[in-house]
């Protein structure tokens, strides 16, 4: 990524390393592994409100269709 950083310009690849990040956080601090929809139904324990913001983006993004 460092020398090639276009692939962090697509929404996709953005929403799923926010995604990534929360599961890593919710792994670090419950000491589980949940799966991406399991996580996302789980509302308290969310990282501090600085990044809710970011967290409800990426749960809301949808693919453009074709």
């Amino acid at each position: 990524m460092i020398d090639n950083p276009v692939r962090l310009e697509s929404p996709l690849y953005q929403t799923y390393a926010v995604l990534t990040m929360c599961r890593i956080l919710y792994t670090l601090h419950h000491g589980a592994v949940v799966t991406k929809p399991v996580r996302r139904s789980l509302g308290p324990g969310r990282p501090r409100r600085r990044w809710a913001a970011l967290i409800d983006c990426a749960l809301a993004w949808q693919p453009a269709s074709l």
